[in-house]
């Protein structure tokens, strides 16, 4: 069988993951500068944290058979999986929807990074407290 497709999904999931991260780290860095109130201090990126996409891209095209396979299994044996991938994906989309809906151009002033952080906020919170509580009925319910 033909891997390539395989390693390529992979290698984009790993993109993603990483991107991912970064998000959730810039935030969470954010988020402490904003409650420590530091704001002369100026947020600066480490060197290495830019090669987070490539180290993903890479370690994405080396179990991208594996995590194909793995995802194919619990996609088609889990309910609880499928769920817990098309919820927040559905709940972003809808979130978005909702904006561009009521306010068709939200950001023609600009976009400031308090804007962000609460349209971040909304759209992270929702699908976390889901993951919460599907993570707690899995060890609630066990293994079959």
């Amino acid at each position: 069988m033909n891997k390539i497709p395989m390693r390529l999904a992979g290698a984009i999931i790993g993109v993603i993951a990483a991107a991912i991260a970064m998000g959730v780290i810039y935030l969470l860095l954010v988020g402490m500068m904003e409650l420590l109130d530091v704001n002369r201090a100026r947020f600066r990126v480490p060197v290495a944290f830019l090669f987070l996409p490539i180290i993903g891209l890479f370690t994405g095209w080396k179990v991208g058979p594996d995590l194909v396979e793995a995802g194919a299994i619990y996609w088609q044996n889990s309910m609880l999986f499928r769920a817990s991938i098309l919820v927040p994906l559905v709940w972003i989309a809808l979130v978005l929807f909702v904006i561009v809906l009521f306010e068709p151009r939200p950001f023609k002033y600009g976009f400031s990074d308090r804007n962000f952080i609460v349209l971040m906020k909304i759209i992270l919170i929702p699908p976390s407290i889901l993951a919460i509580l599907f993570g707690t009925y899995r060890l609630i319910r066990g293994k079959k």
